[in-house]
């Protein structure tokens, strides 16, 4: 129980990173030349799928222990 209580913990923090970075990137999109463009739309990508991998692990980690 106390293993299951830490994953969710260390995943809503890592879910609210996430969150906080996608949002910088996407303020900052229209605050960088075009050369810097492509750099921040990575960072986008990169958060987006971070927040994807966060709740997949979320959803994992509830369906491991509730089918105990």
């Amino acid at each position: 129980m106390a293993d299951f209580i830490v994953s969710m913990i260390a995943e809503i923090f890592t879910l609210i990173i996430c969150a906080f970075a996608l949002y910088a990137s996407i303020i900052s999109f229209s605050l960088f030349d075009y050369a810097f463009r492509w750099f921040v739309a990575f960072g986008i990508v990169f958060s987006s799928a971070c927040i994807l991998i966060s709740i997949a692990a979320m959803i994992f980690s509830c369906y491991e222990f509730f089918s105990q």
